[in-house]
């Protein structure tokens, strides 16, 4: 069985669900600057796939309105602080001048964003990490589960929908 992290971008988390996920899930729950709610919780499974598909359908079960599965990315600051080395050292690695095969950016607009899976894979190959046991998914493995969550909604909103 692997463990696996998620962030779900929700509706609303009611305060009484918070003490649940936390237990439950290990969850942490989150508000951005824009008022957007997270929850990211730890899931087993033999696959992301089913690990996140039973994820989404207990955390519905307790009500809470999943939006969407948000893909990890992170700037460079944000790798630094992760795997524990200076911003320098992610600059290095980045530009191609240390450690050939990092990751290429998925965006790289306004200095670019990299895929944790992507770095973490990465990290772990050049020992640059210590694996944990906890896996991350990929941007494809996110597409999947979002496909599925928006077909989801769909579903239910044509059943709830009067014709």
């Amino acid at each position: 069985m692997n463990l696996f992290e998620m962030t779900f971008h929700v509706e609303h988390v009611d305060d009484s669900l918070v003490g649940m996920l936390i237990d439950d899930y290990e969850a942490t729950v989150g508000t951005d600057h824009t008022g957007h709610e997270f929850v990211t919780v730890l899931a087993e499974g033999d696959s992301f796939d089913h690990a996140a598909r039973n994820m989404v359908t207990e955390l519905q079960c307790h009500g809470l309105r999943i939006r969407r599965l948000v893909p990890d990315l992170l700037t460079r600051s944000e790798i630094a602080a992760r795997l524990g080395v200076t911003r320098q050292a992610v600059q290095n690695w980045t530009s191609g001048r240390r450690q050939d095969g990092f990751p290429l950016a998925v965006n790289p607009v306004g200095g670019g964003a990299w895929s944790w899976h992507d770095v973490w894979a990465w990290a772990l190959s050049h020992r640059q990490l210590v694996d944990d046991g906890l896996r991350y998914p990929t941007q494809v493995e996110t597409d999947i589960i979002n496909a599925w969550i928006g077909s989801d909604v769909k579903t239910s909103f044509m059943k709830d929908t009067p014709r």
